[in-house]
C-alpha cells in the first residue's frame, strides 16, 4: 500500500485537528492546531508540518497526557486551503470561517512558497 503524507495529514485534521481564527490582536495568525494523547501520531503530524510537539498537562490527573502541534499565519492558511476539499462539511465551514477572517500580515521579501499543495478529493479510486 502506498502512503500519501499529506491525506493522512488531512484525515488527523479532520478527526482531532481544530482550525481557530486570528485573535483581535494578532489578526494575521490563525492557527491550526493538532492536540491528542499519541505521541506518535502528533510527532509525525509535525514532522511533515515542520513544527515541535509539545507536551501539555493532562487536565486530570488520571488522565493521559496530552501532546501539540501547531502552524499559525499565512502557512495556516496554506494548509487549511490544501487540505479543505478532502474534509467533510463541517470541517469546510470551519475553515471558510477562519479564512474569510484572516488579515494577512507583511509580506516577507525572502518568503518561501507554500509546501502545501491543495489536496485532489477525487484522486483516489480504486479499480476493482
Amino acid at each position: 500500500m502506498e502512503f500519501y503524507p499529506h491525506y493522512w495529514l488531512a484525515g488527523i485534521l479532520e478527526g482531532e485537528g481544530t482550525f481557530m481564527s486570528a485573535p483581535p490582536s494578532s489578526p494575521s495568525s490563525p492557527v491550526a492546531r493538532i492536540c491528542m494523547t499519541d505521541r506518535d501520531t502528533v510527532a509525525r503530524a509535525a514532522d511533515l508540518l515542520e513544527r515541535a510537539v509539545v507536551p501539555v498537562r493532562a487536565r486530570k490527573e488520571h488522565y493521559r497526557p496530552p501532546y501539540v502541534t501547531q502552524i499559525k499565519g499565512t502557512e495556516a492558511v496554506a494548509l487549511m486551503r490544501a487540505v479543505r476539499s478532502v474534509l467533510g462539511p463541517e470541517r469546510q465551514r470551519q475553515i471558510d470561517h477562519v479564512v474569510n477572517g484572516w488579515v494577512p500580515g507583511r509580506v516577507r521579501r525572502n518568503a518561501r512558497p507554500s509546501r502545501f499543495a491543495p489536496l485532489d478529493a477525487f484522486a483516489f479510486h480504486r479499480d476493482d
